[in-house]
């Protein structure tokens, strides 16, 4: 049988659910990178070395975010296709 669209709709929502925890997870780092280029969170280095790895942390917190959303995707989707093709093998479409 086709995904329905109540399957659909519950692979939508754990994608959303995924993708929102990614974004919490990645933003957290975001605003470590943030606070550690500003100077508020006091490190023996060089302002100047401040920024630049306060700027590679925030960046590391975006890629996060983005590859954590993708990898939701992923794994949703597998879930779903592996379901469908046992299903198929099964003889039950």
């Amino acid at each position: 049988m086709p995904v329905s669209w109540g399957e659909a709709f519950s692979a939508a929502g754990s994608i959303a659910a995924y993708a929102f925890i990614w974004y919490l997870v990645g933003s957290l780092v975001m605003d470590l990178g943030k606070a550690i280029s500003r100077g508020l969170i006091p490190l023996p280095i060089d302002p100047i070395w401040l920024s630049v790895l306060g700027a590679v942390v925030s960046s590391l917190g975006f890629f996060i975010i983005v590859l954590g959303i993708m990898a939701a995707v992923i794994k949703v989707l597998a879930e779903i296709i592996g379901r469908e093709v046992v299903e198929r093998l099964r003889g039950r479409y």
